[in-house]
């Protein structure tokens, strides 16, 4: 006769055991799997604020350098009416907005580009085609601060940006210097 301690199967608080130990090592997985997915999200998130920053970088420097005629105002305000003008007004030798002109030819004409450094925390690019009927573009770009009074100076006979993005990830500095054509 076989008694009952020699079959084989399990007891009840075996199972329970095995179904417990189960579920607490799944849960961990899948948190893990849940904390990966939201990193790689805010990773992917901190690199496109970065990228777009970047391309912002590059067409400072692009304006800076094609410029024929450009100027720096304390803030849009104080640009509006010298903006009007053929010629720009008086600016100052730092500021929040930058504005570079050049004759991009007989097909494009013209062109303003505007950089603004809002108090917001956005720096607003706004390309205006002064010569043709083509539309102006703007563009925004968030997560902005700078560190010190203004973002755009003229030192030392170079025009310079600066300002940082802050991601989720950290903070990242931009650093633009450029000499206009007509001053080399």
């Amino acid at each position: 006769m076989i008694s009952s301690r020699d079959q084989a199967g399990f007891t009840l608080i075996e199972m329970l055991v095995v179904v417990v130990s189960m579920v607490v090592v799944l849960a961990a997985a899948t948190g893990f799997m849940i904390t990966a997915v939201a990193r790689q999200k805010a990773v992917l998130a901190a690199s496109q604020l970065e990228t777009r920053h970047s391309q912002l970088a590059e067409a400072i420097s692009n304006a800076i350098k094609a410029a024929d005629d450009f100027q720096i105002f304390d803030n849009s305000s104080a640009a509006s009416a010298s903006l009007r003008q053929q010629y720009y007004g008086r600016g100052v030798p730092a500021g929040n907005y930058l504005t570079c002109r050049y004759d991009g030819g007989s097909m494009v004409g013209v062109v303003e580009q505007d950089f603004e450094f809002t108090s917001a925390g956005m720096l607003i690019q706004t390309t205006k085609f002064l010569t043709t009927q083509a539309p102006e573009v703007t563009k925004t770009y968030g997560s902005v601060g700078v560190s010190q009074e203004t973002c755009f100076s003229m030192k030392d006979g170079i025009l310079q940006a600066h300002w940082q993005v802050f991601t989720t990830m950290d903070r990242v500095d931009f650093n633009v210097y450029g000499m206009p054509l007509s001053l080399r």
